[in-house]
């Protein structure tokens, strides 16, 4: 069971009966009201996971975490499409509200970001844009950095760079069609929180 900012207590679980098998996982915006009247299994599923980071490298969970405490919170984000996209999709604190939080994975391709907030910009100029891009995927749409120019819209482009075409090695090899770009797979955001990323492009 998960609860969104419930303060569960004896009453509210009817002393454990309510629920007696149930995990409990809690959701709260106050971290200290997490498991303060009620036991829970969870508050954070990334709680004790080593957070690595090398000299050339950071830990996209890391490193997410640090915008979301350095960017205003009044602001406009928007995630392009692509294997980094996980990561501030899953870590990244958002209003998300008035259309503040621009995911536009529904077109299934990469290269959508940049210019969708470019859009975002232009149509909310009193609001700043932050658009994480991946390192593919800002290649296939270098195009739109002149029209970002031109416009001269507010926007702060953050990119994700795994060296590699992530999602689409990923997705689209299998055992019977194998990868034939010569990139490595490299693991999904979920199956990453155990390990950063580690996917390379080679030839």
């Amino acid at each position: 069971m998960v609860t969104f900012g419930a303060g569960l207590n004896r009453w509210t679980a009817d002393h454990g009966a309510l629920f007696p098998d149930a995990v409990v996982v809690s959701v709260d915006v106050d971290p200290a009201a997490i498991g303060a009247r009620w036991p829970v299994a969870a508050a954070d599923p990334f709680a004790g996971l080593a957070v690595e980071s090398t000299a050339d490298r950071i830990d996209p969970r890391a490193f997410i975490r640090i915008c979301a405490g350095r960017l205003p919170r009044e602001r406009t984000t928007v995630v392009g499409v692509g294997h980094f996209g996980g990561w501030p999709n899953l870590l990244l604190d958002s209003a998300a509200t008035d259309r503040s939080f621009v995911a536009p994975w529904e077109f299934g391709s990469i290269g959508v970001g940049l210019p969708f907030a470019v859009g975002a910009a232009v149509g909310r100029p009193d609001r700043p844009v932050v658009a994480f891009e991946g390192d593919g995927s800002l290649l296939t749409g270098l195009g739109e950095l002149d029209t970002l120019a031109r416009v001269g819209a507010p926007v702060l482009l953050v990119l994700l760079d795994d060296a590699a075409y992530g999602a689409e090695v990923r997705n689209g090899t299998s055992p019977r069609w194998p990868a034939r770009s010569g990139c490595r797979r490299g693991p999904s955001p979920t199956r990453r929180a155990r390990r950063p990323p580690s996917t390379r492009c080679c030839r």
